[in-house]
């Protein structure tokens, strides 16, 4: 018993790291800032190139980080058709900092975090009471399965506000929301 609650504990708290590997282009670092410079001007946000990053990975993605840093994979660079799709892809994660999403996401994992500790030691001392080990586990798992949940759903919530505020600072540039579309398709 003791050795399934310390197995189902040691993978609650641990995780993969993941490494990026970042890519310093002069050229193209420049080319992003004069695409998102006009886009973070509507949104009121100062905009430096040493906040702009490169990501080594072929998957379609970019993403936001502390202090304003944008991140954009290659694979989204390359597979892009023209700069109006990545022009959509930078508006949405401009969405994203406008949002404060970065920080509400933060807040939203620690609680989810502080109720799957509770319900451990709930389940622990479950396990300890009634010498079941499966009832403990069953209760982990349903556990884990709400939190999933839960941050899924708050992720939708924040993707579609990104949307939503990248078509508002292309339009009102008078941008095409075309390239958003199509890239998201």
């Amino acid at each position: 018993m003791k050795k399934i609650f310390l197995s189902i504990l040691f993978s609650l708290i641990t995780f993969n790291a993941y490494a990026l590997s970042i890519i310093i282009d002069e050229e193209t670092e420049s080319w992003l800032e004069d695409v998102l410079s006009p886009i973070m001007k509507e949104a009121n946000i100062p905009i430096s190139r040493d906040k702009i990053h490169i990501v080594k990975d072929s998957s379609l993605n970019a993403f936001v980080g502390d202090a304003n840093h944008m991140f954009i994979h290659t694979g989204t660079l390359l597979k892009a058709s023209n700069t109006n799709e990545i022009e959509g892809v930078l508006a949405h994660e401009t969405g994203h900092i406008l949002g404060g999403h970065i920080l509400r996401l933060k807040i939203q994992m620690k609680s989810i975090e502080k109720a799957s500790l509770a319900s451990l030691i709930a389940a622990a001392g479950a396990a300890a009471v009634s010498g079941r080990g499966d009832a403990a586990i069953a209760v982990v798992l349903g556990t884990q399965s709400s939190a999933i949940n839960a941050i899924t759903a708050y992720q939708i919530t924040e993707e579609r506000a990104a949307d939503e505020t990248a078509i508002n600072l292309l339009s009102k540039q008078n941008k095409s929301i075309t390239g958003l579309k199509n890239f998201m398709e």
